[in-house]
């Protein structure tokens, strides 16, 4: 594998990363408006269970945006991780003296199963 082929996949990763700083940054500043509670409860009998929950006040047209907003950050994070597993492997075909071909891809589904049905 030359450092040439790997420009590509720390490319990708660099931009995942980006992408990710970018939603720490929002959503540390957005759970800073106190949108969202965290409750917990121990029950005091045995097995003594903990209890978690959210609550969450009613949100604002702007507060709605930002969350809609860190979906798509999210996805731009996914997109670029992907991305940078399909250089990977077409280099790593490469290294292996093979020719990739345009289905040189890092799989990541089961195409066995039609689409929207369980793996089982």
């Amino acid at each position: 594998m030359t450092t040439d082929g790997i420009m590509p996949i720390r490319a990708k990763l660099n931009r995942a990363s980006l992408h990710a700083d970018d939603f720490a940054s929002k959503w540390t500043e957005f759970s800073r408006q106190g949108i969202y509670s965290f409750n917990m409860k121990l029950d005091s009998d045995p097995p003594h269970a903990l209890h978690f929950w959210w609550r969450v006040r009613d949100r604002t047209a702007d507060e709605e945006e930002q969350i809609a907003a860190f979906g798509l950050i999210y996805g731009d994070i996914l997109s670029n991780l992907r991305g940078a597993l399909d250089y990977l492997a077409w280099q790593l075909v490469l290294a292996a003296g093979e020719q990739p071909t345009d289905r040189t891809s890092f799989p990541c589904v089961n195409r066995a199963n039609p689409p929207h049905q369980p793996y089982t």
